[in-house]
């Protein structure tokens, strides 16, 4: 009868303790996963923290954690990490009452791209591993998305085309603007009669003339052609068109130059064309790379022909157009004439080394640059 009645308590016991912890486990039990930066550059470590906190009083015995994010970021230990479709990491706690755990994962930036932890899944039992219980949640962390940034392109190869742009615009900008008045000085022989104050020279007795003050340099607009000139899009040949754009606009940006950007590349959020309104500054440089992230070439390129009409629609004289592109064949030739008619144009067609010869693009500068990886 002892016996029968120690089995019948054991049961109940049991049973009383699935109970209990298949209402309370998750209860006060907090797990959030948030990277360490919001930032990095392709090429460089980063890592992303890893935190649980059980505030009960009860313990959680066994919990398995598991999360995912986009491929382009590479877990360095490699423990519990599957490479899929996706990168899926899957962590085991013992969580004691009351206690935090916070656990550090280093990572290499290895593509550029705009990635995100949206939610984690739990997974626990009870104190005799008896019963499975789930749960997914959002992910709570503060810092939940991550964005790597182009890496650098060579300087060196960039350094012609830049000089010869900031030559040209630094010309422009010494020519006088007849709407911008800075004095009066007396008449020399070489002063055209359309500069002669006549008031002031009738209150003098003496020829004046208008000094005008120097036309403001315009802004460099940054275009980038993404769509491929033919059914096969070479990624290795985008991202190099990316990179390029993000260095060039550093070097203008630290030059004091307004940049802005036209892309037909797609946002991985918002689907819209990557585009950025003219601005300087270290905070324009930033959300122009953040812009540049955030271009995702799976989802396709919007027309050419699109991006060219709002650069043609907002053109003028002052402005330099930096172009660059990966189709190298005569389709977009003369939309690209186009494009050199309010100001001065800079091609930088991004090719392999086996690529044919470049088009004949009239009234613009052209720079051959070549992708050996």
């Amino acid at each position: 009868m002892k016996m029968i009645l120690s089995a019948a308590c054991a049961l109940l016991l049991f049973y009383i303790q699935r109970y209990i912890y298949k209402r309370i486990w998750k209860k006060n039990l907090g797990v959030t996963v948030s990277f360490v930066t919001p930032f990095a550059v392709e090429g460089e470590n980063s890592a992303l923290s890893e935190v649980i906190e059980n505030k009960k009083a009860f313990p959680v015995p066994v919990l398995r954690v598991k999360f995912s994010f986009a491929r382009g970021l590479s877990l360095t230990g490699g423990e519990n990490v599957t490479r899929s479709d996706k990168v899926y990491k899957n962590d085991i706690f013992s969580v004691m009452p009351y206690m935090r755990i916070t656990r550090t994962h280093e990572f290499l930036c290895e593509k550029r791209g705009f990635y995100t932890i949206d939610s984690v899944s739990l997974t626990s039992s009870d104190l005799l591993m008896s019963a499975k219980f789930t749960d997914v949640r959002p992910n709570g962390g503060q810092c939940a998305e991550f964005s790597v940034y182009p890496a650098r392109a060579d300087v060196a190869r960039l350094l012609p085309v830049f000089s010869k742009i900031m030559g040209q615009r630094e010309a422009k900008a010494q020519q006088p603007d007849p709407f911008a008045f800075r004095g009066i000085r007396d008449y020399a022989p070489f002063d055209p009669m359309r500069d002669i104050n006549w008031k002031a020279t009738a209150k003098t007795g003496d020829l004046k003339v208008n000094i005008h003050a120097s036309t403001r340099a315009g802004e460099v607009r940054l275009a980038l052609d993404l769509e491929p000139d033919s059914d096969w899009a070479d990624n290795g040949v985008r991202e190099e068109e990316i990179r390029i754009a993000a260095t060039l606009a550093s070097l203008f940006v630290q030059k004091g130059a307004e940049i802005s950007l036209a892309s037909n590349g797609r946002d991985i959020v918002t689907q819209a064309s990557a585009n950025m309104k003219s601005g300087c500054g270290p905070g324009h440089l930033t959300a122009m790379k953040e812009a540049l992230a955030r271009i995702d070439l799976e989802k396709g390129c919007a027309p050419f022909q699109e991006t060219a009409q709002r650069l043609l629609d907002n053109g003028g004289e002052k402005q330099e157009t930096v172009l660059i592109t990966g189709a190298k064949g005569t389709a977009k030739a003369a939309l690209y004439e186009q494009l050199a008619r309010p100001g001065g144009l800079h091609i930088i067609f991004v090719v392999r080394p086996d690529a044919g010869a470049l088009p004949e693009i009239r009234e613009a500068n052209v720079t051959r640059w070549e992708v050996h990886y």
